[in-house]
């Protein structure tokens, strides 16, 4: 059935979808060639706000997270909300991301969403620590003078802290 759909009637001899959709393998089966799409995944995934040194004994009210996988790109949103921070250890990040970032893990993107943090912050990014399933939270205070972000630690963190967002990424595979 799947093999109508897919027909070789292109004169370049590439492939031709004529019933719209594209089935991948469930289990990965990566290409060497760079100009080939060997993999489109949805899914979901559970985020942790955690911390660099540490992290135990947190509890969640809210605790979401999807993602898209086309190649080796990775959009993967999150909505985190703790009722109980527990130990935090170190700067603050969202761990536990789908996939492990690559080595050029250094894409950032804002915050869409944060409540609740200790101090007044105007910009909340995040970034994708290299070789890592974590990325850092940088924010800007009020106070601050410039735009580079300093990275938040668990003293900017009150019990019931929500962070939403997504993090745009290149992933190691």
């Amino acid at each position: 059935r799947n093999m109508r759909q897919l027909r070789s009637s292109r004169a370049d001899g590439l492939p031709l979808v004529t019933g719209g959709q594209i089935a991948f393998p469930s289990v990965e089966q990566l290409s060497a060639d760079a100009n080939t799409l060997d993999m489109y995944r949805e899914g979901t995934w559970t985020p942790v706000i955690g911390g660099e040194g540490g992290t135990s004994g947190q509890t969640y009210s809210t605790q979401t997270g999807e993602y898209v996988k086309i190649g080796q790109f990775v959009m993967a949103s999150f909505n985190v909300t703790l009722s109980a921070k527990g130990t935090i250890t170190g700067n603050v990040q969202i761990q536990g991301l789908p996939f492990t970032t690559s080595s050029l893990a250094s894409q950032a993107t804002a915050l869409i969403h944060w409540d609740s943090f200790v101090g007044t912050w105007i910009n909340v990014s995040i970034r994708g620590i290299e070789n890592s399933t974590g990325a850092s939270i940088f924010a800007i205070q009020t106070a601050q003078t410039g735009n580079t972000g300093a990275t938040i630690g668990t003293a900017s963190l009150n019990d019931n802290v929500t962070l939403r967002g997504s993090l745009i990424y290149r992933s190691a595979t």
